[in-house]
Parts: structure tokens; C-alpha cells; sequence
């Protein structure tokens, strides 16, 4: 076997090796951590094992019938609604998604019975393991998972999950799951309809994106969304308008979803806030509407979309203060975890929690049953997990901002500031933006 010396391999290709070893080592490292988690909830973690918990746990066409004939029975007599809504709490996590489509309803009844519904259900648990089964079908690209995926679609009931399944699908989507996607378009179920839409678009790809239009009119404004969606990520101007009609859908995660699409998609934004009052969103629509008139078909498009921008919160709040709590839109408690002086935490995408206490000198990543899977010992006064995968920290006293390499521990990147540091945050061009005790800085890469 001929010897290959080091020095007579361009260093750019040395480079390329060792970047892409590390690659597999950060994914080999998740991957561990995704089984051990399935092992502790006794799902076997292979491909056919999860498919088959998959397919145990995906509710039949006659449970979503009974479901949706309980919350219509919401709306009744005042026996029958009480009937139903105790044997809907008794369901829990179940139903959760179905519950919350309910209370959207026109019906003031069933809103407002769907709304205290919510409030007894806790759903932490059973989403952070579905999003574990998501996540290692993903990583180990299943070739035999997407009818699995798609039968659980009434099962997800929060925005991380929905882009989860959706991320996971688009990954593992191939010319011959083209069959699988027409029947679930054509499901009677709206959450299978509305998930299988985006993977059917990159099936068609770009030259048959015309056939996905249809579902533009559809009645519901879930499929019109995912439509535009699947539109946008092939680069498709009949999207546009569409995010901008639905920008003035009555529903907030439509509303906000919409916008943060079309954001994506144009680079635009007017300062539309999906929260504002109807007088307020209406000015900012007219300034997208004018833009669409007028600027629209030669503009600048970004495709395909990113996977998400913002949190993993779903519309809740997460409170650090010598105690990390999230609490939903109704003031409700759904997880407390008890730790002196944490003034950072975050939600990550699988759904645990990335909380820095300074003074105890605690970094740790925990999960929703309050498990620590990861610990770094510093002075963190605020810690973001990077699309990198690494964790950004601002140190209190130690006068430095630094980049952990989150599988080995180690400081990759380290940047002096003027004094102690409170905040840090990376830009899209790598740059960060440093602030502190009278003091903003930015600090590039190198």
C-alpha cells in the first residue's frame, strides 16, 4: 500500500476531511442520545420500530369521528357538554390537536369549552417523544417511514412537532412515496391533508408546480397555507399572494405563520405583527398589497423557505428567574424546573430546555421530565443554541463572549469584551452582537 504524506495533500482537502468527520461525529452523538431516549420509553429504536409505534399509537378514521362528534357535542345541552368534555380531558394528549382546532370554532360555546379543555391538558411528555421518533426516522433516512409519519398527522398538536414531521418528510420523501401523498391529500382527516401538501411539492418539483394551485382555494385556510408553502420552497410567484390573503385570516398561527413565510420568501417586511389589532394589521396588509402590485413580479425571491425562524415556544412563555417556567397563553403552568440565580433559558427544537444559572456556574440542557443530558460549567448571564448546532454564551464576569462545541465541550470561538456581558447574539452574516454594562458591540468570526 503507497504511503500518502500530509504535506502533499492540498490543505484545503485536509480541511474538507476534518470538517467532514466532525460532521459525523455531532450526528453519530445525536443519534445516541435519540436512542437512549426511545429505550427509556420502550421503543425499540430502529426504523421498523418506530414505524411500528408509529402505527400502534395513529388514531383509526372511527376515534377521529368520535373526537370531532365530542367537540361538536360541546355546543349542546348542558348535560351532553359536560359529558364531553370530561371524557375529552380523560383522552389528554390525544386529542390536544383536535381540541385546539376547536377553539377556533365560530361557536362561542365549543370555543370556550375547548379553551378549558386545553388548560387540563399537558402534553410535554408525549410530544417530546414524538419528536424524538421524528428526529431518528430522519437521521438514519428511513426509506419506509412516510405513511407512518402522515397517519400520526392528527396527533401533532404543536407548531415544534407540525415542523418537525413536516422537516422529517421533505428529508425522507422519495418519487415513490408519490402515491402515498395523493391518497392523504385526499383524506378526510385535515391534518394529514395539510402535512402531505409540502412533501407533494417537492415530488412534482418546480415544472409540475401547477399542480398544486388547487389547493390555493381550498376551504380550509390550513391548506392554503401549506400550499403557498410548498409554492415557496419551489421558488413559485403564486404563492405571494396568497401568504398576503392569509395574513388576514381571523386565525393567529395562520396569521403569523403567513407572515413569517413571506418574510422569508421576499426578504420584505412592513411592519406587519400577526398580534396587532385588526386596525394595525390592516396598514401593514395595504403596504404588502402595494408592494404586490408593484414590486412583486421581478422582485428578489429566497427559496427554498428555512425551516422555522423564531422559537419553540407555540405562543408560550418561558420565564427565567430563579426558576425556569413556561407558562401557555392562559397563564397556565405546563413546566417548572427549580435552580438559583437562572437568568437564561431557552426551548430548543426537540423540546428540552437550555437554562444558565451565573452564579452557581450552571449551563445545562434538560429534558421536559426534567433529565440533564448536557452540563458545561460557566458564568452564563444568556446561552442560545446556534443552527450549528454549537451554544453562544455571554459570560457575567469573565469580560467574554464564547461558541461551545456542544459534543466535546470545547471553546471554538472567544470574543473579549469592554466589561461584563449580558447578551449575545449571532448574525446571519456570523457577525455578533454584543451588549453589556454601558456598552454594544459587534464581534466578527474572526
Amino acid at each position: 500500500m503507497k504511503r500518502i504524506e500530509i504535506n502533499n495533500i492540498p490543505i484545503a482537502i485536509c480541511l474538507f476531511v476534518c470538517s467532514l468527520f466532525s460532521a459525523i461525529a455531532d450526528e453519530t452523538s445525536e443519534l445516541e442520545t435519540h436512542k437512549k431516549a426511545l429505550i427509556e420509553e420502550k421503543i425499540t429504536p430502529t426504523e421498523a420500530g418506530i414505524i411500528k409505534h408509529l402505527e400502534e399509537i395513529s388514531p383509526t378514521e372511527e376515534f377521529m369521528d368520535n373526537i370531532d362528534a365530542l367537540i361538536k357535542q360541546l355546543g349542546e345541552s348542558f348535560r351532553k357538554r359536560k359529558v364531553a368534555q370530561k371524557k375529552l380531558v380523560a383522552l389528554g394528549s390525544l386529542v390536544e390537536a383536535k381540541v385546539r382546532e376547536g377553539s377556533t370554532s365560530d361557536d362561542p360555546e365549543i370555543k370556550f369549552r375547548c379553551k378549558q379543555i386545553l388548560e387540563s391538558i399537558s402534553s410535554n411528555d408525549f410530544d417530546h417523544t414524538l419528536y424524538t421518533c421524528l428526529e431518528f426516522l430522519k437521521r438514519v433516512k428511513a426509506k419506509h417511514a412516510v405513511s407512518a409519519i402522515l397517519k400520526v398527522a392528527p396527533l401533532y398538536a404543536s407548531t415544534y412537532l407540525k415542523l418537525a414531521a413536516d422537516t422529517t418528510l421533505i428529508a425522507l420523501v422519495q418519487e415513490s412515496d408519490l402515491k402515498t401523498l395523493e391518497k392523504a391529500l385526499k383524506h378526510k382527516e385535515l391534518s394529514i391533508r395539510s402535512l402531505a401538501v409540502n412533501a407533494y411539492g417537492k415530488c412534482l418539483g418546480a415544472k409540475n408546480s401547477k399542480k398544486l394551485y388547487p389547493y390555493l382555494k381550498a376551504k380550509k385556510p390550513e391548506m392554503r397555507l401549506a400550499a403557498s408553502k410548498a409554492l415557496a420552497n419551489l421558488g413559485d410567484r403564486k404563492a405571494l399572494a396568497a401568504f398576503i390573503e392569509l395574513m388576514g385570516d381571523k386565525n393567529l398561527d395562520i396569521r403569523s405563520s403567513s407572515a413569517r413565510f413571506l418574510r422569508q420568501f421576499t426578504n420584505q417586511y412592513f411592519n406587519y405583527s400577526a398580534y396587532e389589532n385588526k386596525i394595525n394589521r390592516d396598514v401593514a396588509l395595504r403596504l404588502w398589497q402595494t408592494w404586490q402590485n408593484e414590486k412583486s413580479a421581478t422582485a428578489k425571491l429566497h427559496f427554498p423557505l428555512k425551516g422555522f425562524s423564531g422559537n419553540y415556544l407555540n405562543g408560550n412563555t418561558l420565564i427565567a428567574m430563579n426558576a425556569v417556567i413556561e407558562l401557555d397563553r392562559n397563564k397556565k403552568e405546563l413546566f417548572r424546573y427549580q435552580l438559583l440565580n437562572c437568568w437564561t433559558a431557552e426551548k430548543l427544537s426537540n423540546g428540552n430546555y437550555l437554562i444558565g444559572s451565573h452564579n452557581t456556574k450552571k449551563l445545562i440542557e434538560i429534558t421536559p421530565k426534567k433529565k440533564i443530558v448536557w452540563e458545561y460549567s460557566i458564568l452564563a448571564m444568556s446561552a442560545s443554541h446556534l443552527p450549528n448546532g454549537n451554544i453562544l454564551v455571554a459570560t457575567h464576569t469573565s469580560n467574554s463572549v464564547v461558541e461551545i462545541r456542544k459534543k466535546d465541550k470545547k471553546i471554538i470561538w472567544k470574543y473579549e469584551t469592554k466589561g461584563n456581558s449580558y447578551q449575545a447574539y449571532r448574525l446571519a452574516n456570523g457577525n455578533t452582537v454584543i451588549s453589556g454594562q454601558k456598552y454594544i458591540q459587534i464581534g466578527t468570526p474572526k
